[in-house]
């Protein structure tokens, strides 16, 4: 879609995902869901997540974006509407890792700015973990 620069996917949806995952039979495949991704493959996390079975998500990479380009920057940079993909993951019982994947946002600091960019990524996780345990 060059409109939006989105990739369609195959897997666009939780329903589809989950029903590949389950089609393999197995507990040794999982999915490792991408926030950022999701939203320019079309889905946005929050709606991804309310439809994915649950026991099928081992991890989620966590960035923003601009719905545009594939960013990976810090949450609340961006478009994502974070409060809707906390609630849905609290929804859906999610309890493993968010893990950070915000390499572009931290490449855009000197290296005397580089901690003082990290402690606020820390900080974002902190609160994020936080809704978690409301």
């Amino acid at each position: 879609d060059k409109k939006y620069h989105r990739f369609e996917g195959v897997l666009e949806t939780g329903e589809r995902l989950s029903s590949f995952l389950q089609k393999l039979r197995s507990s040794q495949f999982v999915a490792c869901v991408d926030t950022g991704h999701a939203l320019l493959t079309g889905t946005p996390p929050q709606k991804f997540f309310a439809a994915i079975n649950k026991n099928l998500v081992g991890c989620i990479h966590i960035h923003d974006n601009d719905g545009l380009d594939d960013l990976h920057s810090l949450p609340y940079t961006g478009v994502l509407d974070w409060d809707a993909i906390l609630a849905s993951l609290k929804t859906l019982g999610y309890d493993g890792d968010l893990t950070f994947e915000i390499m572009y946002f931290l490449e855009k600091f000197s290296e005397e700015q580089l901690p003082m960019a990290i402690a606020l990524a820390g900080q974002m996780g902190a609160k994020m973990l936080a809704y978690f345990q409301k």
